[in-house]
């Protein structure tokens, strides 16, 4: 019953991205978005591969990059959390993200599905959160 009611009115409320918790880095984005979405996005990726690596030092891609940043002992950077499983789970949301989204994004044409779009901008909003909070490892 409520599933229904709350579908039901969804419709009234137009697809917005909240741009009150877009970074900084990809507000820009945030703004193209409207215009092509897919471009946005694409750039978010790519953008965001720039950051670390300008950061690191290092010249890997995608999820090798996200690896070699995040994981293991000699990680570069890392989070100031209590339990290490939340830092995994931190590293498994960016190679979770970019084999799950970027990697069919930059490899084919996809017929796209617009909220699809909104809910993948958003997913990559927090991984540039995330990023920003990231610490030197060592």
């Amino acid at each position: 019953q409520n599933e229904v009611a709350s579908s039901h009115l969804k419709r009234y409320y137009p697809l917005e991205l909240p741009y009150s918790i877009i970074d900084d880095r990809i507000f820009d984005l945030a703004l193209l978005f409207k215009q092509d979405p897919d471009s946005a996005l694409s750039k978010a990726y790519k953008r965001l591969e720039d950051i670390i690596r300008l950061r690191t030092s290092l010249n890997e891609h995608s999820t090798k990059l996200f690896a070699q940043v995040f994981q293991g002992d000699n990680a570069l950077l890392t989070w100031d959390v209590p339990d290490s499983a939340e830092i995994k789970g931190r590293v498994n949301l960016f190679t979770g993200t970019y084999m799950a989204f970027r990697n069919a994004r930059a490899h084919r044409e996809k017929d796209e599905n617009l909220l699809h779009q909104y809910r993948e901008f958003l997913l990559i909003n927090e991984l540039y959160l995330l990023e920003a909070e990231a610490i030197d490892a060592h």
